[in-house]
C-alpha cells in the first residue's frame, strides 16, 4: 500500500514524465499562462461532429434494428392460489358426526337388543334411527358394520405390524376408517397405545418447567447475592416482601465487608419500622460471617442452586446500571440514581404499591395485600392422564441430563421405557409449587415426564407378520480393503 501511494505522488508531482527522466526540463510556465489553462479547462468542451462523420444506418449492419414492431407482452399477474377445504357429502358428514358421538360398547349392546327384540331404541340412537339396522347379530350403519373393541384391537394390531401399512395412529385410522362405522380418532389412538411395543416406542415428553412460588406475608426477610458488571463488584440486598432494594459497590469480597454491608442495610430497614430476622443466600465465601449478626437467621440454598428471587433482583440493578457502565461512566456517579427509580416503581403483584410504600405500611396491611396477591399457576402437562397412588407405569430409560440433551447414540424410534411395569407408592408434592408432583417408586423419585401409564389392558400378541423369503445381503468378492492400491492392479504383460 506504501509503494501505491508513493507512485501516485511521483507521477502527480511528474517524475513519470519523459523530459524529467531524461532531464530536458524547460522553463517553468508563467502565472499568466497558468491562469488561462486553468479557465480552459472550467469551460464545458463540445465536439462538433461534421454530417460526414454520423455512420449511415441503411449501408451500416452494426445499426439495424429487428422486430421493431414485436408485439410487446403484458405482464400479467398470477392470480393468488388459495387452498379450498375438502368439500364432505351428506353421508361423510353423517358417518363423521356418528364418530364424534363416540358411544360405548355398552350402549351399542343396549341397541343391540332393542332392534332384536323390536324394542324402543334408546334416546341416544333416535337420531340415526334409520340407518342402523341388525344383520345376523351384528349391528350396522348404513353399509358399515360397527365392531367391537377386540375386534377394533385386532383390526390396528395387524396394521400396525403390516410392513406394507402405515404404522402412526393417524396414518392407521386414514387406512381403516372405511373398515367401521365407529372407527373413531381416539380408538385407534387408544388401540395403539395398548399395544406393548407402540408404548414402549412413544416419543420423549419434555421435562416440565417448575416454577416455585416465594410466599411471604409481610416485611421480615432478605436476600442477598455478589454480581459483577463489567469487571466491577456489586453486593445486592432486598427486602422479599417489598422489593426495596440496595447495591454496594465492592472494591473485596472480603467476608468482613459484606458483613458491614448487611448491617447497614438492617438499620436502614429499621428506619422504616421494620424488622429483618431472616436472610437468603447462597453458601459463598462472602456470605459465612452473616450468621454472626444478632437476631439475623441465615439460611443457605443448596450448593449449585440457584435463588431464583436474588437473581431476579439482581437483574433489575445490573440491566440498568449496564448502560451507563458501558458510555464509561463510574458506578458512584449513577448506582443511587437506578436505585432511587426502582425503589419508587409501582408493583403490580403488590396492589400498585412502591416498594418504600410497602414499608411504610404496619403489619396488619401488609398482609391483606399479601392476601391480594394472584400466584401464577404452572402449567399442566398437556395431555397425560394424571397418576395415581397404586397406578401402574412404565418408567423412562434416560437419564435427567440426557433428556435435556440428546446423547450421540439416542435415536428417536428405539425403545425408551421399561419393560418392567412398576406401581406408585407415594405421591408428593415438589416444595414451593402448586401442583408439580414427584412419584416415589421403589424409593426412588421420578418426574411426571418420566413415566408413562400402563392402560387397564396391554395387547403383547404379536401377529404372524407378513415377509418375503430372505435374500443374501451385498457383498464385495474382493477380499481388500478397498484402498487404492497400484500394485493391485494386474499387469498385462502377466497374461
Amino acid at each position: 500500500m506504501i509503494n501505491r501511494f508513493r507512485e501516485k505522488i511521483l507521477d502527480l508531482i511528474g517524475a513519470y514524465d519523459e523530459d524529467y527522466v531524461k532531464g530536458n526540463i524547460g522553463k517553468a510556465l508563467s502565472p499568466k499562462k497558468l491562469s488561462r489553462i486553468k479557465k480552459a479547462s472550467k469551460k464545458p468542451q463540445t465536439i462538433k461532429i461534421s454530417k460526414k462523420i454520423l455512420p449511415d444506418r441503411e449501408s451500416d449492419s452494426e445499426y439495424e434494428v429487428e422486430n421493431l414492431m414485436a408485439d410487446i407482452e403484458e405482464d400479467i399477474p398470477k392470480a393468488k392460489s388459495y387452498k379450498v377445504n375438502k368439500v364432505f357429502t351428506t353421508e361423510e358428514r353423517l358417518i363423521y358426526r356418528f364418530r364424534f358421538l363416540n358411544y360405548t360398547e355398552e350402549s351399542y349392546d343396549l341397541l343391540r337388543h332393542a332392534l332384536r327384540e323390536k324394542l324402543d331404541i334408546p334416546d341416544k340412537f333416535v337420531r340415526f334411527q334409520e340407518y342402523l339396522h341388525l344383520k345376523n347379530n351384528r349391528l350396522y350403519f348404513k353399509n358399515l358394520p360397527i365392531l367391537r373393541n377386540h375386534e377394533i384391537q385386532t383390526l390396528v394390531r395387524e396394521t400396525y405390524f403390516n410392513p406394507e401399512l402405515p404404522y402412526s395412529p393417524d396414518k392407521i385410522y386414514e387406512h381403516l376408517s372405511m373398515q367401521g362405522a365407529n372407527l373413531s380418532r381416539s380408538k385407534i389412538r387408544l388401540a395403539c397405545q395398548r399395544i406393548e411395543e407402540y408404548s414402549r416406542r412413544r416419543e420423549l415428553r419434555k421435562p416440565k418447567k417448575i416454577e416455585a412460588n416465594f410466599f411471604i406475608s409481610h416485611s421480615n426477610t432478605c436476600c442477598c447475592d455478589m454480581f459483577w458488571v463489567n469487571g466491577f463488584a456489586f453486593f445486592n440486598v432486598a427486602e422479599c416482601f417489598s422489593g426495596y432494594i440496595k447495591t454496594y459497590y465492592v472494591n473485596s469480597t472480603k467476608a468482613e465487608l459484606i458483613k458491614s454491608c448487611m448491617i447497614d442495610f438492617i438499620k436502614e430497614i429499621s428506619s422504616f419500622g421494620k424488622t429483618i430476622t431472616r436472610c437468603i443466600c447462597d453458601q459463598g465465601v462472602e456470605n459465612q460471617r452473616l450468621a454472626t449478626i444478632d437476631g439475623l437467621t441465615v439460611m443457605f440454598t443448596k450448593k449449585g442452586q440457584a435463588m431464583h428471587l436474588a437473581e431476579f433482583y439482581n437483574s433489575l440493578v445490573a440491566k440498568r446500571i449496564n448502560l451507563y457502565l458501558d458510555l464509561d461512566f463510574d458506578p458512584s456517579e449513577v448506582l443511587e440514581l437506578v436505585l432511587k427509580g426502582l425503589n419508587h416503581r409501582k408493583r403490580k403483584r403488590r396492589n400498585h404499591f412502591s416498594p418504600i410504600e410497602l414499608l411504610n405500611l404496619n403489619k396488619q396491611d401488609q398482609k391483606r395485600v399479601a392476601a391480594n396477591i394472584v400466584y401464577l399457576t404452572p402449567q399442566m402437562h398437556y395431555n397425560k392422564k394424571k397418576i395415581f397412588k397404586g397406578s401402574y407405569v412404565r418408567i423412562l430409560m434416560l437419564s435427567r441430563k440426557d433428556q435435556r440433551v440428546r446423547p450421540m447414540s439416542y435415536k428417536g424410534y428405539k425403545r425408551k421405557y421399561s419393560e418392567e411395569v412398576y406401581r406408585v407408592d407415594r405421591i408428593k408434592l415438589v416444595k414451593g409449587t402448586l401442583n408439580v408432583y414427584k412419584y416415589i417408586i421403589n424409593k426412588r423419585e421420578y418426574f411426571r415426564n418420566e413415566l408413562l401409564v400402563v392402560p387397564e389392558l396391554v395387547d403383547k400378541i404379536i401377529p404372524e407378520i407378513k415377509s418375503k423369503n430372505a435374500s443374501d445381503p451385498l457383498y464385495d468378492d474382493d477380499d481388500s480393503s478397498g484402498l487404492y492400491i497400484p500394485s493391485d492392479i494386474e499387469d498385462p504383460s502377466d497374461e
